[in-house]
């Protein structure tokens, strides 16, 4: 039974063939309803992804055939001398110009010439993106680093030497400054070697470094040495790999007419391979000369000179990116970049006004090298264990051709806190727009301006997006992500002491100020309950004099200096802000002309008569306050409320600051002193601002706070970002501080008989 079941499918499919049979001929063709086929034509279109541009300028396109043959070639003609073969073609344009891209695609006995015409402009100044340390030098025996290269071989690795002095010999490091190995040049003499550079041999195809004895800082040499070195293999991982050099060649460089010049520089143009020196007469004029082509070992050949080169000072070092399209040639600060178009001859350059960067501040800034990919470039200095620095550029932004989201985003992302201007490429948007919305990654509102200033306050990493739609509805949207660092605190110096307050007057120092118009005076009064008097302290303590300003004394706090517009002098701002029981209707702050001081006078006793006054009322009610400063930049009076709960409150006052006036204080923003990072004391006894205005000190019993603060921000996000600790010093009861006049430290006294004026170092973090 099993069987049969098994074949029955094979029967069934032997009796439906069979009715197709009829009577035993060929089966009958099913009629077929499909036109004849067309004869196939040979076809192909040209695609282009960017048909306009700046130089450097990439550029993909693509033959797309239809009905070809297996015997189908492509070749390709750029227009500017670059030839290819294949369906695709990448090319990069290098100079500016008109040119017309060619593909000739033939299959069979049939020839399609497509063509494209293809506009390149110049290119513009590179963009400086942000500056990173990486390193720093480790050999002890490299300290006065003065050329720079990076190797061909492996992108870790970065050549260098010392200056003039040392023996002839190579420094081998990692790009984060590891020792890995010096290399004598057996039988070189080291004059005075000054630069070094490295390129390959448009000949041999090996990577050669060129090392420049080339200094002559008492313009006697007759010729210049550049001694060129087959680039050593080397074990980025390896350790020390020091070895001796003995094949190398020298050739001999004399400049022309007689002339002895003394260079710092020496450049190898990786398209040419001509060597470049950027020379300096003893008037102090800078040129560069060429010597072209090729480098014969032991010859001795004249340069050219090319241009005089316009620099803020002594050329020290440059280098030509890797594809020859960006010279650099650095100063001590600053780096020259030329944009080279390579549809005009190289001399024609330099026409132009090269773009000029600041470099990273350096001691003496000398070595600089491009990195291999030509994204940007490294920098040294002399000295032992200096920071290696990398500076990137980023390429030139083409052209948009249709509608595009492009985000321009200034400056670039630091530190918190920074504000950061999101604006539109207004190049990419050519109809009118419809619809803007950014989202700014920090969780806000969304922005439907074309522009907008975002303010971040703490760190993290954020994604702005921005979404458009024009008139002709096309849309377009970008997104870029960035990182906002860490604030970082100032750095903070070893507590001093000055002196003591010699004064038995002085017993309860409430207020201080450095005065700027006395060098080496401090002001400062007692607390409520004394004499409306300022005492004139030196910085070691010595009493200088008492001035009583005639008028109402109910509670000075504290005290502050600043420009007054209305007496057109520096002026003391005396805080009468005191309210213990939070029960006064207004508060008073003296306007006092500051009084001239002679250090050499002791004791001195007079009274003040000519001062203003204005009365100050808060919004919401009484406060007490002991805290009060005015601002160098916009002028505006702060006021900062005390409790001993912690709830601050912050107010200001516009200036400008007359006698007599009289009006309601504004509201700023609260502090919570209760909460982290606040520790200690909650109540806040006195404040400061430094003479640039970028940092303010806010002192409680136990600590001085420091706010960083960013020109022209709104208060309200100064005192909403955490502050750095200042770490103030230890005291009997912490009442004063204030901001030395030089901006590089705060300086406390305590409440208390003759009590220690103390100091500490501040080095604020530089403002964007």
């Amino acid at each position: 039974m099993r069987s049969s079941l098994r074949l029955l499918p094979f029967v069934l499919a032997a009796l439906v063939a069979c009715e197709d049979v009829d009577g035993g001929g060929e089966p009958t063709p099913p009629e077929s309803n499909q036109p004849t086929p067309e004869p196939c034509t040979f076809e192909a279109a040209l695609e282009v992804d960017r048909p306009r541009g700046v130089f450097p300028m990439p550029m993909h396109a693509v033959v797309t055939p239809t009905c070809a043959g297996d015997d189908l070639v492509v070749t390709w003609d750029s227009g500017d001398g670059a030839t290819a073969e294949g369906l695709e073609f990448d090319h990069v344009f290098v100079g500016s110009g008109e040119f017309q891209l060619t593909a000739t695609a033939v299959s069979g006995e049939t020839p399609i010439v497509l063509t494209q015409p293809i506009e390149v402009g110049r290119s513009h100044c590179p963009a400086v993106g942000e500056s990173l340390v990486l390193g720093s030098t480790a050999s002890d025996e490299l300290d006065e680093a003065s050329g720079l290269a990076q190797s061909r071989k492996d992108s870790s690795i970065l050549w260098t030497h010392n200056d003039s002095g040392d023996a002839p010999r190579l420094f081998a490091m990692s790009t984060e400054g590891e020792h890995l190995g010096t290399f004598d040049l057996e039988g070189a003499v080291e004059g005075d070697w000054e630069d070094s550079t490295i390129g390959v041999d448009p000949t041999t195809g090996e990577t050669r470094l060129y090392v420049g004895d080339i200094g002559d800082n008492s313009h006697d040499r007759d010729a210049v040495l550049v001694h060129i070195v087959d680039e050593p293999d080397l074990d980025p991982a390896g350790g020390d790999q020091s070895g001796t050099i003995t094949a190398f060649t020298t050739i001999e460089i004399e400049y022309p007419d007689g002339l002895s010049l003394d260079a710092e520089t020496l450049l190898f143009d990786p398209v040419t391979g001509d060597l470049y020196l950027v020379a300096e007469t003893e008037e102090g004029d800078v040129d560069l000369y060429r010597k072209a082509a090729p480098h014969e070992p032991g010859t001795r050949s004249t340069a050219e000179r090319i241009a005089n080169l316009n620099l803020d000072g002594k050329a020290t070092g440059g280098d030509f990116a890797p594809d020859g399209h960006l010279m650099v040639v650095r100063t001590g600060t600053t780096g020259y970049i030329w944009v080279r178009d390579r549809s005009k001859e190289f001399v024609e350059n330099l026409f132009v006004e090269p773009c000029a960067i600041t470099l990273p501040e350096e001691i003496r800034g000398e070595g600089l090298a491009f990195s291999i990919e030509g994204d940007g470039f490294f920098t040294v200095s002399e000295e032992p264990h200096q920071p290696i620095h990398y500076i990137r550029l980023d390429p030139p932004e083409q052209p948009c051709l249709t509608l595009e989201a492009r985000i321009v985003m200034t400056p670039p992302p630091g530190a918190a806190p920074m504000d950061i201007n999101f604006r539109l490429d207004p190049e990419c948007i050519f109809e009118e727009l419809t619809s803007v919305s950014w989202d700014l990654g920090d969780g806000s509102d969304p922005i439907t301006e074309e522009a907008h200033i975002q303010t971040y306050l703490s760190e993290g990493t954020h994604t702005v997006r921005v979404d458009l739609e024009d008139a002709t509805g096309a849309i377009s949207a970008d997104e870029v992500t960035f990182e906002i660092t860490p604030q970082v605190c100032p750095t903070l110096g070893d507590v001093e002491e000055w002196g003591s307050v010699d004064s038995g007057a002085v017993d309860e120092a409430s207020g201080l100020v450095h005065s700027f118009t006395n060098p080496g005076v401090l002001w400062t009064h007692n607390d409520s309950g004394s004499d409306p008097e300022l005492h004139a302290v030196g910085v070691d303590g010595a009493n200088l004099g008492i001035w009583t300003v005639d008028g109402d004394s109910r509670d000075w706090e504290d005290l502050a200096t600043g420009f007054n517009l209305e007496i057109n002098a520096q002026a003391l701002y005396v805080g009468d802000v005191g309210d213990n029981g939070t029960s006064r209707d207004d508060i008073k702050v003296f306007i006092v002309p500051e009084p001239g001081v002679d250090t050499a006078e002791e004791e001195v006793e007079e009274t003040i008569t000519d001062f203003g006054v204005m009365t100050l009322t808060y919004p919401d009610g009484p406060h007490n306050c002991e805290s009060i400063f005015v601002d160098p930049v916009s002028n505006d009076l702060i006021v900062i409320t005390k409790h001993s709960g912690g709830d601050t409150a912050v107010f200001r006052k516009p200036g400008p600051h007359t006698d007599g006036w009289e009006g309601e204080l504004l509201p700023v923003t609260d502090i919570d002193l209760s909460s982290a990072p606040y520790s200690g004391s909650r109540s806040t006894t006195a404040a400061d601002i430094h003479p640039q205005g970028h940092l303010v000190a806010v002192r409680t019993y136990s600590d001085v706070w420091l706010y960083r603060r960013v020109p022209g921000e709104p208060w309200a996000d100064t005192f909403s970002r955490d502050p750095c600790d200042g770490r103030a010093p230890n005291e009997q009861q912490g009442e004063a501080v204030a901001f030395s006049t030089d901006g590089a430290g705060y300086i406390v006294v305590s409440e208390g008989d003759h009590q220690a004026i103390k100091y500490r170092d501040v080095i604020p973090v530089p403002t964007e």
